[in-house]
């Protein structure tokens, strides 16, 4: 039986949190039927030692800072990459959002996880920047609308959020790369207490063992496995009076994208794959302009949850970002309290420049940030402009771009 030779893998699961009330109890058995689809020779091929599995407590911050490490050392350009997270994630007290890693501490209003006590996403956003593959596919079932409540006899993972501080830097490391999410910004991710796994890790891995997929290419394809998802977790869970809408958000035209061996397939042809979006399900389709040949992309305003960061900065370059296709008619009125910490973000996982004035620079927008919220917009503006003086010295692409950014959230407080 042929083997998915290019593919490596990270899976996580974490069902238990230190406050019980934020418990998965689904997400391990989630997270190893994906694994065990994905290895299985006669599913999807993947090498059983290149895809790693890190369940329960074994999946501390560090650990996973480690295994994206070691992905980073082992994938080539010419590799698929898979990582899935099923847990709880939300907003941490330092306003940047979180994976819920099973060291991550539930601050006491069951709403926030505390400052590095769980994986940030800027954290993941510098690991995968350093992984070479251009196929690299994001699956995220996450939590972020507080504890986990009764609903009937079933339970929901609401959905978490991504885009130019959180989303972006996700994704913003080369072509092919996609991202999955459980549900819309406004759903949940629901299962029932009695069944053994959700309705979304259910029909993934129906999907990646060919169930309403297309056996044609030899493959399962990236919009092949969307769509056959989509369609499973839609109907299953309107069956009981709920919506469901699992979401992909890519870049438009990055071609055939093979995310394992088809099940019991003795070779593939890549060139048959489905290249197009399916019609009739959630996809965001991000259209980009290049600058430069760095491959660096934004991902405008991917979402996995209710709150949506747009953003349009590249490593080096400004690209610009249309969202559905077509530029946006006006600029959009920018809220100082909300791009302020995307800012700060931005500038903290700068990498390849001074730390030392980085820090000192995102330490100033932080001071800005506070003092704008207590209403001292003087003293904001203040700050501001001795961040930016800290930027504009530093001669970096990249910080050039969140300078422009904070110049533009300068003059809104000014004003």
């Amino acid at each position: 039986m042929a083997v998915f030779e290019r593919g490596y893998g990270l899976i996580i699961g974490v069902s238990e949190y230190s406050n019980p009330e934020w418990n998965v109890p689904i997400a391990e058995r989630d997270a190893e039927a994906i694994h065990t689809a994905l290895t299985d020779p006669q599913i999807g091929a993947y090498d059983r030692g290149r895809v790693r599995l890190l369940l329960g407590k074994e999946a501390t911050r560090d650990r996973i800072a480690e295994e994206l490490r070691i992905l980073s050392e082992q994938a080539e350009p010419e590799s698929t990459v898979f990582i899935s997270f099923t847990g709880h994630g939300a907003m941490g007290d330092d306003k940047l959002y979180y994976l819920g890693s099973s060291d991550a501490q539930i601050s006491g209003d069951l709403r926030l996880i505390r400052k590095n006590s769980g994986y940030n996403i800027a954290r993941m956003a510098s690991a995968l920047q350093t992984i070479k593959a251009q196929k690299l596919l994001l699956i995220i079932n996450a939590c972020a609308s507080g504890h986990l409540s009764d609903l009937a006899v079933k339970g929901g993972l609401g959905s978490t959020v991504i885009s130019e501080s959180s989303g972006k830097q996700i994704l913003e490391s080369g072509r092919g790369r996609a991202l999955i999410t459980a549900s819309r910004p406004d759903e949940r991710s629901y299962f029932q207490k009695t069944d053994t796994y959700s309705y979304f890790g259910r029909a993934l891995v129906n999907g990646l063992k060919g169930q309403d997929v297309s056996a044609a290419s030899g493959y399962v394809g990236l919009f092949e496995l969307y769509n056959a998802t989509y369609g499973q977790v839609q109907k299953a869970t309107a069956a009981l009076g709920y919506a469901q809408h699992p979401r992909i958000t890519l870049v438009d035209g990055e071609g055939a994208f093979p995310v394992a061996r088809y099940p019991g397939s003795p070779q593939g042809d890549p060139r048959l794959i489905q290249q197009t979006p399916p019609t009739g399900s959630d996809v965001r389709m991000i259209q980009i302009q290049y600058s430069d040949n760095r491959k660096v992309i934004d991902f405008g305003s991917a979402q996995i949850g209710s709150v949506t960061f747009k953003g349009d900065v590249a490593q080096g370059d400004i690209i610009k970002t249309y969202h559905g296709g077509q530029p946006a008619d006006q600029e959009e009125r920018i809220d100082p309290l909300v791009e302020l910490p995307k800012i700060q973000q931005r500038v903290e996982v700068a990498r390849n420049v001074d730390e030392d004035a980085r820090d000192s620079a995102a330490e100033k927008v932080g001071l800005a940030l506070r003092t704008l919220t207590r209403g001292d917009r003087a003293k904001a503006v203040e700050h501001i402009d001795k961040a930016l003086a800290i930027l504009d010295a530093m001669g970096n692409g990249y910080i050039n771009s969140a300078a422009r950014k904070l110049r533009k959230v300068r003059e809104a407080i000014a004003s």
